[in-house]
């Protein structure tokens, strides 16, 4: 505070009031904001005195505090707001500081600092408020930013009829995780149970990109998206037959499919020997033991698990047994 100086020459003698000090200038000390009146008195060397007075106002400071929209995600915007509590003379001014450099922030009462937040800005901030009579005061305050999970997702192939099972594996921020899942929404019915999300029977209509989204316990959340595909599965057919012992037997397998197709032969077990080549099988010479169900099984070269599969029925009749007389 600036001193009152009474120095007067010829002077012998100084009281102040209040106070009571007996020096030619004085310092106030003044603990609260207000207006206060000092009287000096200087005697000079004949005892004669003179009076004079000072008015020293002291203006009040400003009472800020600095709020700002925490706990906020990695990736949202971080807004700090300063707010003065008393009736201080407009306007005010506002000088924000990170720390580390001042006014990078912005001068006014609310600035963001950012729209994309990071752990990084997770520092104290610091406003100076300074009042339209220069008297200042400063607030500070700390964000929270909370870190994102992450998530992942398989992405199937599978048949037509085949199960569709979607397991999300969420990593880091903060247990327990909630699951929002969309699919499609042209094929089945999507059964959730927290991260795994599953159709019974698949269908083409089922194809396609199902989004799944991650919330942690604070809010934060993750993305992530698998594409399904839905491949169908083969055809095959495959001809009864009749033949006479000792004539061969042959079954054709015809099939259909999107890819290389392979072919898996199985007989009654109890005749010849079954010679298969691809969609052929053949055994040279039937006995009645080659007579039975025979069954094919076709699948698909690129999901070897989409299958097919037919039968046929192959009757051996005996020969009829010729005596000459």
């Amino acid at each position: 505070m600036t001193a009152l100086n009474a120095t007067t020459a010829g002077a012998t003698g100084y009281l102040w009031a209040p106070g009571g000090a007996i020096t030619a200038t004085l310092t106030p000390s003044v603990a609260a904001a207000g207006t206060t009146v000092y009287t000096v008195t200087v005697t000079g060397a004949g005892g004669c005195t003179a009076t004079r007075t000072a008015t020293i106002v002291v203006n009040p400071l400003p009472v800020a505090t600095v709020s700002n929209n925490g706990p906020i995600c990695e990736g949202q915007a971080l807004t700090l707001t300063a707010n003065v509590s008393t009736f201080t003379p407009l306007p005010y001014d506002y000088v924000w500081s990170n720390g580390t450099t001042t006014n990078d922030v912005g001068t006014s009462s609310s600035v963001t600092v950012t729209n994309s937040a990071t752990l990084a800005d997770a520092i104290t901030y610091t406003v100076i408020i300074t009042d339209n009579n220069g008297c200042s005061t400063t607030a500070t305050t700390l964000p929270i930013v909370n870190a994102n999970p992450t998530v992942t997702v398989n992405s199937p192939t599978v048949c037509v009829g085949s199960l569709i099972t979607l397991t999300a594996v969420p990593v880091g921020g903060t247990s327990p995780y909630t699951y929002a899942w969309t699919e499609p929404g042209t094929g089945g019915t999507l059964t959730i149970t927290d991260n795994v999300s599953t159709i019974a029977s698949a269908v083409p209509g089922d194809a396609g990109p199902y989004t799944v989204v991650v919330t942690d316990n604070k809010t934060c959340k993750a993305t992530a998206t698998a594409t399904v595909v839905v491949n169908t599965n083969p055809t095959v057919s495959v001809a009864n037959v009749t033949v006479c012992e000792g004539n061969a037997i042959n079954l054709t397998a015809t099939a259909t499919g999107t890819a290389t197709l392979s072919y898996a032969w199985a007989e009654p077990g109890t005749g010849g020997t079954l010679t298969i080549t691809d969609n052929v099988s053949t055994i040279a010479s039937a006995v009645p033991g080659d007579a039975g169900i025979y069954t094919v099984t076709v699948s698909d070269g690129n999901t070897p698990s989409c299958r097919a599969t037919a039968t046929a029925t192959v009757v051996v009749n005996a020969n009829p047994i010729v005596l000459l007389m």
